[in-house]
């Protein structure tokens, strides 16, 4: 005869299955962990479209400024296109270069 009786056998299947189930619900492609991944992309989307958000804010009140404001418009020229007004003069400070540059201290 058998060792194990008929209740022990259907407890251990049931176990069994139970573990199965288990696996599957963790592992499979509608699973757990997928479930997992996708929460955490759209977390990182969310953040993504929350900087894009404040990017486009900032934008559209510089377009705003730049529409309204002639010093605005003078900043920019100033810094990003190097213009002066005329009778002004430019200055340009370049950083020294090392390898041209005359022994300091040395006579």
């Amino acid at each position: 005869m058998s060792k194990y009786s008929t209740y022990h056998k259907s407890i251990f299947l049931s176990i069994a299955f139970f573990m199965v189930m288990i696996l599957v619900a963790i592992f499979h492609k509608d699973g757990i962990m997928t479930v997992f991944k996708i929460e955490t992309e759209a977390l990182s989307l969310e953040q993504s479209n929350d900087r894009i958000r404040e990017e486009n804010k900032r934008l559209t009140q510089e377009i705003a400024l730049l529409r309204s404001d002639p010093y605005a418009i003078e900043t920019i020229a100033r810094e990003k296109l190097n213009l002066v007004r005329p009778g002004e003069k430019m200055y340009r400070i370049l950083p020294l270069d090392p390898d041209n540059s005359p022994a300091m201290g040395k006579n």
